[in-house]
């Protein structure tokens, strides 16, 4: 039962909690003052038909990495959304603050070098979209705001 569990709630690639349990989460209220981030890699399905799988799917855990392993996310939750793309739940202090981690953010993956396998190195486009800070609801509206932003 709890291998079952693990599945439902868990990405297979990366092992972060995925789009299943951060929609449990929301629902069960587990976030207080927080807003939705969405990272989307647009150039994934590009470097999937360039390398195939082995090599996308290294780079989606590399990536899972990187975010973890990100500095300024402390008090954040990270979620792999979907195949390309990534949610964090992010404590909402400030707009300042919040605009400075999502520019650095923004910055600091589309100019990291992701090397992946026999020399491959990869740089991503990504795109970033926020929830609205003035809204902070804990509710799958900011998860709407967040994908339409």
């Amino acid at each position: 039962m709890e291998k079952i569990n693990s599945e439902t709630y868990e990405d297979s690639i990366t092992k972060l909690p995925n789009r299943r349990k951060m929609f449990k989460d929301l629902y069960m209220g587990k976030f207080h003052d927080s807003i939705i981030i969405i990272i989307q890699i647009n150039n994934f399905i590009k470097l999937q038909n360039i390398y195939g799988h082995m090599i996308s799917n290294k780079l989606i855990m590399y990536c899972a990495e990187f975010l973890i392993g990100y500095r300024y996310i402390k008090n954040s939750y990270v979620y792999k959304y979907s195949h390309d793309s990534y949610a964090i739940k992010y404590k909402f202090d400030t707009d300042e603050k919040l605009e400075k981690f999502i520019k650095e953010l923004h910055y600091n993956l589309e100019t990291y070098n992701f090397n992946l396998d026999d020399g491959v190195d990869v740089l991503l486009d990504i795109t970033i979209g926020v929830s609205d800070p003035k809204n902070l609801n804990n509710s799958v509206d900011e998860l709407k705001e967040a994908e339409i932003a």
